[in-house]
């Protein structure tokens, strides 16, 4: 495939306008599953794909009626519409039963086109033939499961057929001059790259006249979490899922439509993986997949309008993509009160650990010529200097004229502050400030899952040291191990304002601050008294990820075994014993 044709664009050309799907659940059931509802794909819920406002035994009318009031709602949608028979098999029954049962939907309003959702092995042939009948009125589309060419994976799965089953169904469905769709899914368990580069050849191979795309999601209440609760698997995150898409499809045939590039489900309903883009980010991050687009970041747009980068060796974003600028003034900035400071004439000194894409550095500045009384000094830590050149390629940032000159001096100055670049492991340049002491630490580390390095109770105590006794320490994580590193360091634990989650930021103090909201003492509790807490430890300042993460492990595993519990839920009884 050596370019991108969306089936909603050929759509839209073909009848004149947009049109939106109105999902329909014709009561159908699957005839993978038990009479009692169970079994089935190990990916699927007992919903069956059921649209969200839509019922169990919901009349067609109905159904039709709420489907086109939230596309109005939701999109603004107008007629005509597309009708999507989309949960379970939508050809489980006899062809006199079906014919119908579309016909009762399909009198409901204007639908030139339906899209019939169903298994390759629920097609007999008097249903191809009703099929055909319909087409002579109305574009008809059917979209076959096929999720993968694998037997193997098909069997492991529990799809109930193998793959002679979808080139069956397809051929007589093109013979009845009724156009396809193949519904795939990268990412499922124990395939490689191969196998999908053979899924997107099988496919070609057939007249299917288009794809709709899937990753792997864990959903609740179905077979395949509980085999991800208990032997986790890998589950593709936005970048790993954007690559192996675009290798799937430069695998296909050229004329495909793409009907989806990637699912979606509730996020009360999802187990794994959890994304930080929504879908319009993640096509523009996979459009520079597919375009060959050569650079070590890929760009996103974050809420707020301004631009991070997806960093491949971490898999994370640099920043929240509630807001990577106003990210530094919700986590940073306010919660110190920095811009009070300088508005009293005070002079500030901060040091970063993790310079990032200088925008903590860019509101220091911003903030100290806006106050336009005292003078801000930074110092920012930061191991990799290429960070420098990929925040001067995005399309906007707050302050390039810093970048610039820390780009060619490592070092920038203003009237109203100074930022001192400094490279190197943040463990090891903390140690070369030895006359230093500052008023605010900025902890903006990727991840404590992915870069443990800069999480240890080892490197907290090293920034805790280079504060001054009034000073604080501001930083975005909240995870266990450093909350409980927190408390073996004696310090005090303060909350932040949550920004792009549930939880608070977290800030840090050697003395009491009476004006800032203390943390809560449920979360204390728990990070002091259970497993979760352990800290991560690092006391040479050299271990890698991997051997961080293995002394943790060893040491959780001795104090499991000596009867300290993983996780307490009460946590009234442990509240009692901390305040005794």
């Amino acid at each position: 495939m050596n370019s991108l044709k969306f089936f909603h664009e050929q759509l839209a050309h073909r009848y004149g306008c947009a049109m939106r799907r109105i999902p329909l659940d014709l009561g159908l059931g699957c005839p993978n599953r038990n009479q009692d509802g169970r079994g089935g794909c190990i990916f699927c819920t007992d919903s069956g794909a059921r649209a969200g406002h839509l019922h169990r035994c919901m009349p067609l009318p109905e159904q039709v009626a709420a489907g086109i009031a939230f596309a109005q709602a939701q999109y603004q949608a107008k007629p005509p519409y597309i009708a999507y028979f989309q949960t379970y098999t939508s050809t489980n029954a006899p062809a006199e039963v079906l014919q119908r049962l579309f016909q009762e939907a399909l009198a409901c309003t204007e639908f030139p086109v339906a899209i019939i959702s169903t298994r390759p092995d629920c097609l007999p042939q008097d249903t191809v033939e009703l099929l055909a009948e319909m087409n002579q009125t109305r574009e008809i589309w059917v979209e076959l499961g096929v999720q993968t060419s694998c037997n193997q994976t098909l069997d492991f799965i529990h799809r109930g057929h193998h793959f002679d089953a979808v080139q069956d169904a397809v051929l007589r469905l093109n013979r009845a001059g009724i156009k396809t769709a193949a519904h795939l899914i990268l990412g499922l368990p124990g395939e490689t790259r191969e196998n999908w580069r053979k899924t997107a050849i099988d496919i070609s191979a057939l007249p299917f006249s288009a794809i709709k795309m899937h990753h792997l999601q864990v959903l609740k209440n179905t077979v395949l979490e509980d085999i991800y609760q208990k032997k986790s698997f890998p589950v593709l995150n936005e970048f790993e899922y954007a690559d192996a898409l675009a290798f799937f499809l430069l695998s296909c045939r050229d004329d495909l439509l793409l009907m989806r590039l990637c699912s979606e489900a509730p996020a009360s309903g999802l187990i794994a993986p959890r994304w930080h883009l929504d879908k319009n980010q993640f096509h523009e991050m996979f459009r520079a997949f597919f375009n060959h687009e050569e650079s070590q970041y890929l760009p996103v747009q974050t809420a707020d309008g301004s631009w991070t980068l997806y960093h491949p060796a971490y898999k994370q974003h640099f920043h929240s993509m509630a807001g990577a600028a106003e990210e530094s003034y919700r986590k940073y900035l306010s919660p110190c009160h920095i811009h009070e400071k300088l508005e009293n004439r005070e002079n500030v000194s901060v040091l970063e650990v993790g310079f990032g894409l200088g925008f903590n550095s860019a509101a220091l500045m911003k903030t100290a010529e806006n106050a336009g009384k005292g003078f801000c000094k930074t110092v920012s830590l930061e191991l990799d200097p290429a960070v420098i050149s990929s925040a001067l390629s995005l399309p906007d940032h707050p302050d390039k004229t810093m970048l610039t000159a820390l780009h060619e001096h490592r070092f920038c100055k203003t009237a109203f502050g100074s930022i001192s670049f400094v490279e190197g492991d943040a463990r090891q340049t903390v140690k070369d400030l030895e006359n230093e002491s500052f008023d605010f630490v900025l902890l903006d580390a990727f991840s404590p899952e992915e870069n443990p390095e800069l999480w240890t109770m080892d490197f907290l105590s090293a920034l805790v040291s280079k504060m001054k006794p009034d000073g604080l320490l501001a930083t975005y994580s909240t995870a266990y191990p450093l909350l409980g590193a927190a408390q073996k360091l004696n310090l005090y634990l303060y909350a932040s304002e949550p920004f792009g989650r549930k939880r608070p930021g977290l800030i840090l103090a050697k003395q009491e601050h009476p004006e800032l909201t203390p943390f809560p003492a449920k979360e204390c509790a728990i990070a002091s008294s259970c497993t979760v807490g352990i800290p991560w430890c690092d006391p040479n300042g050299t271990a890698n990820r991997e051997e961080i993460i293995a002394q943790r492990k060893a040491e959780t595993a001795a104090a499991r075994a000596a009867g300290m519990p993983k996780w307490l839920k009460n946590t009234e009884f442990i509240l009692n014993q901390t305040n005794r």
